[in-house]
């Protein structure tokens, strides 16, 4: 089952959101400022946290931040700031998303389901060597032996010479 944590200092908000979450099938933990999510998330690893911005003792933007130095958990901010700087300011700290209040209970539940379906990397994704056996139809290239051109057949793992379209076929004269 996957958990969210729902920070805001507002009961009610938490309470709406919490019973959404749990009707689609999370579990549902709360906390209602800064120090504390930044503890729940340390201690209880969270798959995602609906965070407020504007909050008692250290705001949202902070405790992204600390949340950062050491998690890469999904972080849905939710506030009533709606200039874009604060989007901006938000979306650069780490945030995965961001949502304005008032918003739908609704809303929001669809974009926990939307976001938390995808894994994070837990390392950096390597590129793979070009090798012939990763092309997507997976044959190698076709190749030269002197001026004729020479193909893979689709069928047998031989190459054949390759013939030349008809119009630059010599004696032919296209139509």
């Amino acid at each position: 089952m996957r958990r969210v944590l729902v920070v805001d200092d507002e009961p009610h908000i938490r309470a709406v959101l919490r019973g959404y979450l749990e009707a689609d099938g999370f579990a549902v933990s709360e906390a209602a400022d800064g120090e504390d999510a930044v503890r729940q998330v340390r201690q209880d690893a969270p798959d995602l946290v609906l965070l407020d911005v504007m909050l008692p003792g250290i705001d949202g933007i902070e405790a992204l931040r600390q949340v950062r130095t050491f998690s890469d958990v999904y972080v849905i901010l939710v506030t009533a700031r709606t200039e874009e700087v604060d989007k901006l300011v938000g979306l650069g700290v780490g945030a995965d998303d961001y949502v304005t209040k008032p918003f739908s209970p609704r809303e929001v539940a669809a974009r926990v389901k939307a976001v938390l379906p995808h894994p994070r990397p837990t390392a950096p994704l390597r590129r793979l060597r070009h090798r012939t056996h990763h092309r997507p139809q997976h044959r190698p290239r076709p190749r030269r032996r002197g001026h004729r051109l020479l193909t893979w057949t689709r069928t047998r793992r031989h190459l054949r010479p390759h013939a030349p379209p008809p119009h630059k076929r010599p004696g032919l004269v296209a139509p």
